[in-house]
């Protein structure tokens, strides 16, 4: 068992409250399934690779059939609880343990949409993250459309620098080893297995997705950040969840803003939406 996957084995509770516990991270939340509302056609299939605790998966269930694939065995047991618990149990096409760079006894050309939503945060190399990708493509249909998630590059600094201040003074000080490696080569790794930390993570460049795309004959269709100009606001961000009317205001406001180029390249999260050719 590697690291990543003992990591999620042993804390799917945390992940299965990621994307709500909070204003601000429900906003990630948000704007995924109103970029996925504006895509996804009625009853289509769809493979969900890093489907987690199955947030997303019970969602899309309600109009469509879903394949949930996931590396934790611990993760995929809530997710299966949450989809018999809402009685969607009829548009499940399969539950599978499987690694995303290795989707074994999945077909080709075999869906609709093809959800990469968290696999890319994890595989530090180059090589892997094409091989994931590459798996994508393979099981999704000529013309289907892949969505691929990554966690921005400056994200580790910018979450620092806004809750961990006095933590960065000293990073930035003594210039350690493992911000210089975050910031040149995104890479992160948790070799003690410290459980208060995340567990070995990619950040990536904003370039990158496009790139990898364009080498397997996938068109980038758009592009958005899903933070965006909310991106490390945290806990200021139930004061506006207090007004009903602010709230939905500001939703669409980020929905809106949501692919402009200088908030993509500071959010938190960004999803790059492409189209198998």
């Amino acid at each position: 068992m590697n690291r990543i996957e003992k990591f999620y084995d042993l804390n799917p509770n945390k992940e299965k409250t990621r994307l709500t516990r909070s204003a601000y991270d429900s906003i990630e939340s948000e704007m995924n399934k109103r970029f996925l509302s504006k895509y996804l056609k009625q009853n289509s299939r769809i493979a969900e690779i890093g489907c987690g605790a199955g947030h997303y998966s019970t969602w899309l269930l309600q109009n469509h059939k879903v394949h949930l694939v996931d590396l934790s065995s611990e993760l995929l047991k809530l997710a299966d609880e949450e989809v018999k618990r809402t009685g969607m149990t009829n548009n499940v096409l399969g539950i599978s343990k499987l690694d995303a760079r290795e989707l074994i006894g999945i077909e080709d050309n075999s869906f609709d949409s093809t959800l990469v939503m968290g696999p890319l945060y994890h595989l530090l190399n180059e090589k892997d993250r094409l091989q994931c990708l590459s798996e994508a493509y393979r099981i999704t249909k000529k013309g289907g459309l892949i969505y691929s998630a990554i966690i921005n590059r400056m994200c580790p600094f910018l979450n620092m620098l806004h809750m961990h201040t006095s933590q960065l003074a000293i990073e930035l000080s003594e210039d350690t080893e493992e911000m210089n490696k975050i910031m040149s080569s995104g890479q992160y790794e948790n070799f003690d297995e410290d459980p208060s930390n995340f567990t070995d993570a990619y950040f990536a460049d904003i370039h990158e997705i496009p790139n990898l795309y364009k080498s397997l004959g996938v068109e980038v269709i758009e592009s958005f950040a899903c933070e965006g100009i909310a991106s490390y606001l945290y806990d200021k961000a139930e004061i506006l969840k207090q007004n009903d009317k602010a709230w939905a205001r500001f939703l669409d406001i980020i929905y809106e803003n949501a692919n402009k180029p200088e908030l993509i390249g500071t959010s938190e999260h960004v999803v790059f939406i492409g189209r198998k050719t």
